[in-house]
């Protein structure tokens, strides 16, 4: 009767441990730059045969991925301003991953060169722009897109001349 009694107890623990071993986990975090949490993060999570969905941070910058087997993942996190982030993060069976990103804010340039058809004759002397350094826009950074293509236009005399000079753009950012 001991016997079989310790057989039915040997038999549900190893029933509770196999059943916790196959239990999915998930990672749950946050994405911060300096200035605070970043809403609209895409979070890309893989793992060697896992395939898991892609998730967004919120509007608090937080985000979640559930239903993963236990393992080692790899997070990628992108937003359009932003340097991409990458991480690794493991995943207990069960269990929840808390984990917290910072992104740096990475650079979008455009370079605009202007030219005449005929050699200058004199280069006129290059006007000193003040910088003032990066201006922060805040965490909801979009990817800059040109509305408006303006090309700078010559007056016949400046072309005939052969002129060349600095142009200065104004830009807007909304």
């Amino acid at each position: 009767m001991k016997l079989a009694i310790s057989l039915c107890v040997a038999l549900v623990v190893f029933q509770v441990a196999a059943a916790v071993q196959t239990r999915p986990g998930s990672i749950e975090g946050s994405v911060m730059d300096a200035d605070g949490l970043l809403p609209g993060v895409t979070v890309n999570v893989s793992a060697p045969n896992v395939v898991a969905p892609q998730a967004f941070t919120n509007a608090r910058g937080r985000f979640s991925v559930s239903q993963l087997p236990a393992g080692t993942y790899q997070v990628s996190l992108q937003l359009p301003g932003f340097r991409t982030a990458r991480g690794v993060v493991d995943v207990k069976p069960g269990a929840v991953s808390g984990v917290t990103f910072q992104m740096a804010v990475g650079s979008l340039e455009e370079v605009v060169t202007v030219r005449s058809s005929r050699p200058a004759a004199a280069t006129p002397p290059t006007p000193q722009v003040a910088s003032t350094g990066p201006v922060r826009i805040g965490g909801s950074i979009q990817e800059p897109r040109k509305i408006k293509d303006v090309k700078p236009e010559f007056s016949p005399e400046a072309d005939q001349a052969g002129a060349e000079g600095v142009v200065l753009i104004d830009a807007v950012i909304g």
